[in-house]
This record gives structure tokens, C-alpha cells and sequence, in this order.
């Protein structure tokens, strides 16, 4: 390898959830299987990383007995997780990696994910070396590329950010503060629980007054116990997940907007 390039890293695809609405809305088992631009969005989001320069090799985490391995098994190794939870989840990306000190993590369920997103993120988080890595991308990034894209922003002292679906961890960290990691995933998605895990003072300064993007990093670095980063991506579609009906419907407008520019004008 040459002196200044990147080595690049292995991939896990979370796609052990189980029915949730968006799986009921579409009938399918899980939402990874979802269906959007005539394929399933767990092997859209393979086919980008597969396609990323950083990313040497791609597994996708599915939950025991899910139909996710059969249908994304030709184009992506397999690991069942041992259970439902986020750790279980973790253990087997790290279990399939065994030699690998950092991978990327990646939710299956980015129905336009791209191959240079993930490299952008990718470059930025090894050029860092933090034991966890983050992406967020800012709203006018978001809207100006997804218009309508109906995403949650926190409102921050340098601008409005919506929190990204790619993550590096690093082995040790996984291992270390497995506790602190259970507990974050839980009260991510619960403002009630989120508020608690980090304190009713740091809440506050939201209040009296935003606190920037770095402060918030360094509080969670506190928090967890780690070296942290976040890439402020440019790319909003590590961002873009599918958590209602409505997120899927938008990714179809999308996906066949880009497609329609792309095919050849008829004179």
C-alpha cells in the first residue's frame, strides 16, 4: 500500500429487525425486504457498498430464520444474529470480522445509498481513527436534494442536522462499553429516554441556548466512554432511511426521477 492511502474496510448491513409498520404496510417480513426501484432495499444498500472503493467486503446481519440471507446471500456473506437486541446485532458483525479492529456499520434499510457517499464517509472516518464514528447531514443538504423528506433535525448553535445511518466502531469500544452502547440505541429514538441518558443540564443548555455540533460530540464522548467523531456528510442519502410508509414512497419518486434523468433524451 502506498504511503498516504487508505486501507480499506470491512461492512456490516443491520438487517436483523423484525415486522414493524413499514414491513406491514408492504407485506413483507421485515423492512429491509421492502421493495423500491424493483428490488428489495437491503441489496440496494449491498450493491452501493459492494461498489465502494473503501469497502473490501460486505456482510449483512439478519435475525434467525429471516428471509433477508436467502434473498441477499449471492451478492453479500451471511451472519445470523443470536437475538433481537442491538448487541446481538453488533456481536455478529464483529463475529464475522474476527481479524478487523474497525468495520463499518451500515442499517438496511438507505434505499439511496450510493458507493460515493460511503467512500466519502469512509475516507473521513479512517483519516480520524476514532473508536466510533457518526454521520450527520445538514437540513438544507437534505431538502435541497430530497425535497419532502420529512426527517426529524436537531436544532444546533452552527445550523440543523438529521443524524446519518453509517457508523465505524472500533472492536475494543464494542467490547468496553457494551452497557453504555445498549443504553444510547435504546433512547435514540425516545426524546423522554435521550434526555435522561444525557443529563437534564445538557438538555437545558438547549433550551437557554444551542450548543454547537463539537460540544455535543464531546459530550458524547463523556457519555460513552470513547474517542468520538461526526462527518458532516454532503451526501443526504446517509441520512435517508425508511421508518414510515412515507420515507418508502419518496425514495420510488426519487429513485425514478434519477432514473428518468439518466436514460437518454428521445428526439
Amino acid at each position: 500500500m502506498a504511503e498516504g492511502e487508505l486501507q480499506a474496510m470491512c461492512a456490516a448491513v443491520l438487517a436483523a429487525s423484525g415486522l414493524d409498520r413499514v414491513a406491514r404496510a408492504y407485506d413483507v417480513p421485515t423492512k429491509a425486504m421492502v421493495p423500491i426501484g424493483g428490488e428489495p432495499v437491503v441489496r440496494r444498500v449491498i450493491a452501493a457498498l459492494n461498489g465502494a472503493r473503501l469497502v473490501r467486503e460486505v456482510t449483512v446481519v439478519v435475525g434467525a430464520g429471516s428471509l433477508v440471507g436467502s434473498m441477499a446471500g449471492d451478492i453479500a456473506s451471511v451472519a445470523e444474529a443470536a437475538g433481537p437486541y442491538i448487541l446481538d446485532s453488533l456481536d455478529a458483525a464483529l463475529g464475522a470480522y474476527p481479524g478487523e479492529e474497525q468495520i463499518l456499520l451500515v442499517t438496511g434499510d438507505l434505499p439511496l445509498l450510493t458507493s460515493v457517499a460511503v467512500d466519502d464517509f469512509v475516507s473521513q472516518a479512517l483519516a480520524y481513527a476514532a473508536e466510533l464514528t457518526y454521520s450527520v447531514v445538514a437540513k438544507e443538504t437534505m431538502e435541497a436534494s430530497i425535497p419532502g423528506a420529512v426527517r426529524t433535525y436537531v436544532p444546533l448553535g452552527d445550523g440543523r442536522v438529521t443524524g446519518g445511518n453509517l457508523f465505524c466502531i472500533s472492536r475494543q469500544f464494542a467490547r468496553r462499553e457494551r452497557a453504555r452502547i445498549a443504553q444510547a440505541f435504546a433512547a435514540r429514538k425516545n426524546p423522554l429516554g435521550l434526555a435522561k441518558l444525557m443529563g437534564i443540564g445538557f438538555v437545558l443548555s438547549f433550551i437557554v441556548r444551542r450548543p454547537r455540533l463539537e460540544e455535543v460530540v464531546r459530550h458524547a464522548e463523556r457519555l460513552l466512554n470513547c474517542r468520538a467523531h461526526v462527518v458532516e456528510s454532503s451526501h443526504p442519502e446517509v441520512a435517508f432511511d425508511i421508518d414510515k410508509p412515507v420515507h418508502v414512497e419518496r425514495a420510488k419518486e426519487v429513485l425514478a426521477r434519477l432514473t428518468m434523468e439518466r436514460s437518454p433524451q428521445v428526439q
